[in-house]
């Protein structure tokens, strides 16, 4: 990761419910359709449980 990703928000904040997604984002992949797709899993992710029907990837 680069330097500056410190500065991109992470894919869950403080605020209770609110999940973001975007290239934008803290992830490997910063600004670039590849980010977008990461970022789009790790926010379904944090809004989806987990269960043996529908393991984590």
């Amino acid at each position: 990761m680069s330097r500056c990703a410190q500065f991109h928000p992470a894919v869950t904040s403080l605020v209770p419910g609110l999940v973001l997604a975007g290239d934008h984002t803290r992830q490997r992949y910063l600004s670039s359709m590849q980010g977008a797709i990461v970022s789009g899993r790790l926010a379904a992710q944090a809004i989806t449980p987990a269960s043996p029907a529908h393991p984590r990837v």
